[in-house]
C-alpha cells in the first residue's frame, strides 16, 4: 500500500484548495496570466473514464477523473495540470493513462515545486516560466 500525504486546505481568492501546494500554483497561473503568457486557466476540469454500468444485475458509479487545472495558452492550446506535492500514486497513473487513451493529443503534466520553478515529473523538466 502506498503512503498517503496529508494535504492541507489552503484559502485563496475565496477559493479552497486541496492543498497549499495546488494554491501556490494557482497564484502562479495568475501571474503567469498578468503577464500575459497565457490566455487564462480554469479550475478542476473533470472527466468521466468509465461512464456508469450495470454488470449482473449491480450498477457501478463512473470513474472520474478530476484534474487541478487546464491551462490556455497564447496559441489557444489546451494543457491541464495536475500538481503534485512529491510523488505520483499508482491510482493517479492508471486514471492518466486512461485519460490518454481516450484523447489521443491531450497534454497531461504532472507538476511539483522544485527550487523556486515548477518541475514537470514526467519529462524531467522545468515547466513554463515567467
Amino acid at each position: 500500500m502506498q503512503k498517503r500525504i496529508r494535504a492541507i486546505k489552503t484559502e485563496v481568492d475565496e477559493i479552497i484548495f486541496d492543498s497549499k501546494t495546488e494554491s501556490k500554483f494557482y497564484v502562479y497561473l495568475k501571474e503567469l496570466k498578468k503577464a500575459k503568457r497565457i490566455k487564462g486557466f480554469t479550475l478542476q476540469p473533470k472527466f468521466t473514464l468509465i461512464p456508469k454500468f450495470k454488470n449482473c444485475g449491480k450498477t457501478y458509479n463512473p470513474m472520474t477523473y478530476t484534474l487541478d487545472f487546464a491551462i490556455e495558452h497564447l496559441d489557444s492550446s489546451i494543457e491541464y495540470i495536475d500538481v503534485k506535492g512529491s510523488f505520483i500514486s499508482d491510482r493517479t497513473v492508471v486514471k492518466a493513462k486512461l485519460l490518454r487513451s481516450q484523447h489521443e493529443n491531450m497534454r497531461v503534466r504532472f507538476l511539483k515545486p522544485y527550487k523556486g520553478n515548477w518541475y514537470d515529473i514526467e519529462d524531467k523538466s522545468i515547466w513554463l516560466q515567467i
